[in-house]
């Protein structure tokens, strides 16, 4: 587990760590991070490009993402369709 300080700690030594934690439906290669924020929202990577960007989400695109997820809105059909219908 990955311990990362928040923005949220102030400098008199009062820290809020945060930690990336793996998809539990990752496999192999292919493994998705998450890490709550102190101050709300979700940051997701790619666990093999640690130092690489990431995306934020706030608390309500998470729970729209989550959501999506699902009704497998993301599935390679779904997103097929969708591309197809743009």
């Amino acid at each position: 587990m990955n311990w990362t300080k928040s923005t949220a700690s102030n400098p008199n030594g009062s820290c809020v760590e945060t930690a990336w934690v793996t998809a539990t439906d990752s496999g192999g290669d292919c493994c998705v991070q998450a890490k709550a924020l102190p101050e709300g929202g979700i940051l997701m990577r790619d666990s093999k490009d640690k130092e690489g960007p990431h995306l934020h989400f706030t608390p309500e695109e998470w729970n729209a993402f989550l959501a999506g997820v699902e009704r497998r809105e993301f599935t390679i059909p779904a997103l097929q369709e969708a591309a197809a219908t743009s």
